[in-house]
């Protein structure tokens, strides 16, 4: 051999093995999808808070113009006072959503939530507040108006807030208990809970309409929760859709290119078997000479359709191994044999390290793959020699084919697995098909055998098939 090889240098530059099975959280859908619905959920809870909040902001000179004359004036102050600076806090956080969070993460999205989600139950309670200035303060069309605002803030809140179930809950859970605490106050210091009738009524509607309240928002909370659910299956259905129209195309362009490489690849012998058919026809005397450039572009035709047949049969599945122990050194013996008569005939030395040895595997398609990595390998070598050798690894064997060629370069190593690619330039390459190694390939994947390359330009190529080993011999 030109160059001695140390197996344990190997650093495997490509790998082919069994498909891999996807997880089962990737199998049932796209991870972290109940945050993402969270997130999604916040973000339609945020879309039209700053125009509900701004609506508020409007209602809070009216209900003043409707109280100021009949009601405690410093209490009203405060309450306004109160009211605008939630309200402006409000709007201010709503400016902050919107500046950094709006087009944000699912997790941004619930940051923001669980920062300033405090400022829907702190609106709600000082809202509710009012009822300690108005109720048995004003009169009874005032206390009505007020009493009807803060109905309607309740019924917004049930719609608007729906969209986030525990903000929806606060803001309504708040708004009814404070707007109880007037009437049980009037009821007990007033009163000394002997008051009339329709304080009882008050309060029996005022807990009927929570009650409302809170079924209706989480109604409507389901509601959209099933919706944004279906948008996300939709989304996903479409992505899905997306791929599949993007790999079904690819995979036409891919048989395309492989039909027109097939046809290209088999006018060349086929031409030139109709030109030495004319060229017999016309000088019957040459029949001698032409005879073996007949056979031999027949015999190229032949390969080409018989690895053409092989890569048809192993893209539909009809190739299935037949699992039995191999005796890999008598395997290794009868290739070197084979292949020994045309590396004699290049003037290279072919060698064979391969103690005794059994591995699981197919035979017959074992026996291909060795075969042609071992013409592949003695193709390309014109000085030197190639080796064959069987090394145990622990519980698998190594088949290993090395040859001190041309070597492949790193841009090459894993496009030489695709039909009917050659190397340019490369030593051998123009008498192949690009098809030897493409059949290789497929049968290490059908097979579940990792297939490794290692190449240096101009020192030489290995490949390197692992196998499970069944004993040693």
């Amino acid at each position: 051999m030109g160059r001695s090889y140390d197996s344990s240098s190997d650093q495997t530059m490509y790998e082919t093995s069994a498909p891999m099975t996807l997880p089962a959280e990737l199998e049932a859908g796209p991870p972290n999808s109940a945050l993402w619905m969270e997130g999604r959920l916040i973000a339609d809870l945020m879309a039209s808070a700053r125009e509900g909040q701004l609506i508020l902001a409007a209602v809070i000179p009216l209900f003043v113009a409707v109280l100021y004359q009949y009601v405690w004036l410093p209490g009203l102050i405060a309450w306004t006072l109160g009211t605008i600076a939630v309200t402006g806090y409000r709007l201010y956080a709503m400016g902050l959503y919107k500046r950094d969070f709006i087009n944000a993460p699912s997790e941004r999205q619930v940051e923001f939530l669980r920062r300033y989600g405090f400022t829907w139950p702190l609106s709600a309670f000082v809202w509710a507040l009012s009822g300690f200035l108005h109720f048995e303060h004003a009169p009874v069309y005032s206390q009505f108006l007020c009493w009807l605002t803060l109905t309607g803030i309740g019924t917004f809140a049930a719609m608007s807030f729906a969209s986030s179930l525990d903000t929806m809950r606060s803001y309504i859970n708040v708004l009814a208990i404070t707007c109880l605490l007037p009437i049980v106050w009037e009821m007990g210091y007033r009163w000394g809970f002997m008051a009339p009738l329709y304080y009882y009524a008050m309060l029996a509607l005022v807990l009927a309409y929570w009650a409302i309240l809170l079924r209706t928002g989480t109604r409507h909370h389901y509601t959209l929760r099933a919706s944004v659910r279906l948008q996300q299956a939709n989304a996903e259905l479409i992505r899905s859709l997306r791929q599949q129209t993007r790999t079904a195309l690819d995979a036409v362009q891919a048989k395309n290119r492989f039909i027109a490489s097939a046809a290209h690849d088999l006018r060349q012998p086929v031409h030139a078997l109709s030109l030495y058919a004319d060229w017999l026809h016309n000088e019957p005397h040459l029949a001698p000479e032409l005879a073996p450039r007949i056979m031999q572009s027949t015999k190229a035709v032949n390969e080409l359709f018989d690895a053409l047949f092989d890569l048809v049969r192993l893209d539909s599945g009809k190739i299935k191994p037949d699992w039995q122990e191999v005796r890999l050194d008598e395997l290794a013996r009868e290739l070197i044999m084979q292949h020994t008569p045309l590396a004699t005939a290049q003037g290279i030395e072919l060698r064979l390290r391969a103690p005794a040895l059994y591995a699981w595997s197919d035979p017959i398609m074992l026996r291909r793959i060795l075969g042609n990595l071992l013409s592949n390998a003695v193709k390309h070598t014109a000085h030197g020699g190639v080796l064959l050798a069987l090394r145990p690894h622990g519980q698998t064997v190594r088949l290993e084919v090395w040859d001190t060629g041309a070597g492949i370069a790193a841009e090459h190593q894993q496009m030489i697995f695709k039909e009917f690619y050659r190397v340019p330039l490369h030593q051998g390459t123009a008498e192949g098909f690009g098809l030897g190694l493409s059949i290789v390939s497929r049968l290490a994947v059908a097979l579940g055998h990792p297939l490794g390359l290692q190449s240096r330009v101009g020192r030489g190529t290995v490949f390197r098939l692992t196998l499970p080993l069944a004993r040693l011999g």
